[in-house]
């Protein structure tokens, strides 16, 4: 891939949260502008959030709920479309498989399981029947 080429795929990556914040600001304006946005952020000027806009810069993903609350967007999903800007679509999907959220139920069994695991040791065939056995008489009566 050559230079011209490698710039076009940093500008696609760019766009979707260029095109979310600019929607944004202008539903925001008259009445808020980049220079009380910035300065209420703590940003010294309005310069990061406008090349933020024209997809010339990377939201850090540090800020990102800090700016969703500001522009009133759920913080999951413009946390998704600003990491798009720093992976590919195949380092997402496997963050997205790797933390996502846990029932209170499978939540309570890694806590017994990380109370009383030894770190490091395989679970041995038999304890993994065990295992399953106690999930499958856990379960609820059927009515």
């Amino acid at each position: 891939m050559n230079d011209t080429d490698k710039r076009r795929v940093e500008q696609l990556r760019m766009e979707p949260l260029a095109n979310l914040l600019d929607k944004k600001l202008n539903e925001l304006a008259p009445e808020v502008t980049l220079s009380d946005i910035s300065r209420d952020m703590g940003f010294a000027t309005p310069n990061y959030l406008s090349m933020i806009r024209k997809g010339k810069s990377k939201m850090a993903l540090t800020r990102v709920e800090e700016f969703a609350r500001y522009l009133n967007i759920d913080a999951k999903e413009l946390f998704l479309v600003a990491l798009r800007q720093h992976h590919s679509d195949d380092v997402i999907s496997l963050m997205q498989q790797a933390f996502s959220e846990l029932t209170d139920q499978e939540r309570a069994i890694l806590e017994v399981a990380r109370a009383n695991l030894v770190p490091g040791e395989n679970l041995t065939k038999s304890t993994k029947d065990k295992l399953a056995t106690v999930f499958r008489n856990n379960k609820p009566a059927a009515r």
